[in-house]
């Protein structure tokens, strides 16, 4: 048994036989957690959606969990190394590994405790954009050179958003879909998408807000073949509002100290926001 390593969880490899797996203990010991990660395992599987899958789950005095081992590098670390030919066939895979994700429908937008959905208040809309114009109010007013909008036009926004979002699909969403949680590897058609890791945050939502977490449009992060392998683009008014949504609380986020999330980097965020205008009038 061979550690690797120590965040949320102890993490150890084990090796048995010819088969390999992780075995994982949580250090804050939620039962709820590990009943949620089997619980997302046997949905993924249902449908052969690369991850993870739960052996075993001990929720007694010792919370664990058992899976196989994915194979794979994460796609943070080689897309710095990839061929043109490579990268288009790993992100092609990774669209449409994604896109077998948002194909797992769920009766009710919420958060996934255990094995149930704890179902949002309002729904979706009212739940995802309850704190946009709070957000945007809070970053136009402290933003170096500013966000030139103002905050009647910042509430219009948010109205046509939450009226936007009113009959939004109920999928499961990842809720973390970025490149340091997704595997990869060569094969034999190229190099493909080996596993998605790390289900901890997956709630049921909106598909197209892992699309906006993923990609951001003007700093060209997510190639064409992946939209190829997803098989659609995000379209608007939805594709801009989710922009807004999602680099919203993640500035606002990253400028209070309360996280930081470098594939999306924070100028291209700025930038975004203080051309806000021009993107509002898309829509």
């Amino acid at each position: 048994m061979v550690s690797l390593g120590e965040s949320t969880n102890r993490v150890w490899a084990l090796t048995l036989g010819d088969h390999r797996y992780v075995l994982r203990q949580r250090l804050d010991g939620s039962a709820a957690s590990v009943r949620k990660e089997a619980y997302l395992s046997g949905l993924l599987a249902a449908r052969d959606v690369p991850a993870p899958r739960v052996l075993a789950a001990a929720t007694g005095e010792h919370v664990a969990v058992l899976s196989t081992y994915v194979e794979g590098v994460g796609l943070d670390q080689a897309l710095g190394s990839l061929t043109r030919h490579e990268l288009a066939s790993t992100w092609r895979s990774v669209g449409d590994v994604l896109r077998g994700v948002h194909e797992i429908g769920l009766g009710t937008a919420g958060e996934i405790v255990g094995d149930r959905i704890k179902s949002f208040a309002g729904g979706w809309a009212a739940w995802s954009t309850g704190h946009l114009a709070d957000d945007l109010v809070w970053l136009r007013d402290r933003v170096a050179d500013g966000i030139p909008i103002s905050a009647a036009r910042i509430d219009r926004f948010a109205d046509l958003a939450r009226d936007a979002l009113a009959d939004a699909p109920v999928r499961l969403i990842h809720n973390d879909a970025l490149p340091q949680n997704i595997l990869v590897a060569p094969g034999a058609d190229g190099w493909r998408c080996t596993g998605v890791l790390d289900w901890e945050f997956a709630r049921a939502g909106d598909p197209r807000w892992d699309l906006a977490t993923l990609d951001l449009r003007p700093a060209h992060l997510v190639p064409e073949a992946f939209y190829e392998g997803y098989g659609t683009h995000p379209r608007e008014p939805h594709a801009t509002i989710y922009e807004v949504l999602a680099l919203a609380w993640k500035t606002r986020a990253q400028l209070e100290g309360r996280g930081d999330w470098s594939w999306t980097p924070l100028a291209a965020r700025l930038a975004y926001l203080r051309d806000l205008a021009e993107h509002l009038a898309r829509i």
